[in-house]
């Protein structure tokens, strides 16, 4: 497959508030991205800043003395936030990863990609989807960073989502109040995925939970992917629109209550939709960073 090269995004023009109109023409290869080309309108923050922050900034002080580095990634759509992005303490790999809805092992670039920590506050257009929010941080940070990437692709450890032998319990799609317009559409699932989130409030066993009420396999796969350590590749073939709904509690954790623990995600995938995460590899796509500053501009 033919390389496609990720260009500047500080060269554009600022044309209409929450958009800009990229000068470049820029190719995000399928999979990592979705493409622009020349003239294309990308969604920018409304506003949006950046900080390096030095390692004693994180941390917390215990009664006892000890310190705690605290990271905090929040808000988005689909959140209950979903007119605010914050990061306190992250590294850029973790906001590469949210940007491009990609593993940690997806990303070739200097050793402090792990290590230095940024502060990060936006403001999110009203009604703007998840696709439109990544695009957003994608052109924030690759214009904040001067960056210059490419992608390749690399045999890696993945895991594919293929029907497990008891077969598939995917339910049938709900069908969802008429919208009058797609602002009105986007705000009906936004406040179904609230809905999801207070789930594990009132069935503590459960630590996580999501539920996708109409959506597609691919859609589902997406969202499941944000969760795992590995790429996910869907191999299950199924067609149409479906509910996805899931809830269980990573390792580790436990209630509060009495110590019980739900299952895990991989158990919850198979009980809970009749799927399975099976651990093999793969050619999986990767953003190779080839330029790059340490300290981000501040405008």
């Amino acid at each position: 497959m033919q390389s496609t090269h990720f260009a500047r995004t500080r060269q554009f023009l600022r044309i209409e508030p929450g958009h800009r109109l990229y000068a470049l023409t820029i190719f995000y290869s399928v999979g990592i991205a979705t493409g622009l080309s020349q003239t294309h309108l990308a969604p920018v923050f409304e506003v949006a800043s950046i900080r390096r922050i030095a390692p004693d900034e994180l941390s917390m002080p215990f009664p006892d003395g000890s310190l705690d580095q605290q990271i905090r990634i929040r808000g988005g759509p689909g959140t209950q936030s979903p007119n605010r992005f914050d990061c306190y303490g992250g590294t850029l790999k973790m906001l590469l990863m949210r940007a491009f809805n990609i593993q940690a092992n997806q990303i070739s670039g200097p050793n402090w990609l792990e290590n230095e920590r940024y502060n990060v506050s936006a403001k999110i257009n009203p009604g703007s989807s998840t696709e439109q929010f990544r695009l957003m941080l994608q052109g924030f940070l690759l214009e904040r960073f001067q960056m210059q990437v490419h992608h390749d692709f690399k045999r890696l450890p993945v895991y594919n989502l293929v029907i497990a032998k008891t077969g598939s319990k995917v339910s049938q799609a709900e069908r969802l109040p008429e919208a009058k317009d797609e602002a009105a559409r986007k705000g009906i699932m936004q406040n179904k995925a609230a809905e999801s989130l207070n789930f594990h409030k009132q069935n503590m066993i459960y630590r996580r939970s999501f539920f996708l009420p109409n959506a597609t396999v691919e859609e589902f796969a997406a969202k499941l992917s944000t969760f795992l350590d590995r790429p996910l590749m869907e191999k299950t073939h199924i067609d149409g629109r479906h509910a996805f709904s899931l809830k269980w509690s990573p390792e580790g954790t436990q209630t509060e209550a009495n110590g019980l623990r739900g299952p895990s995600i991989f158990a919850a995938v198979e009980e809970q939709l009749g799927l399975k995460l099976e651990r093999g590899t793969a050619e999986v796509e990767t953003l190779v960073i080839d330029v790059i500053n340490k300290t981000p501009s501040v405008d």
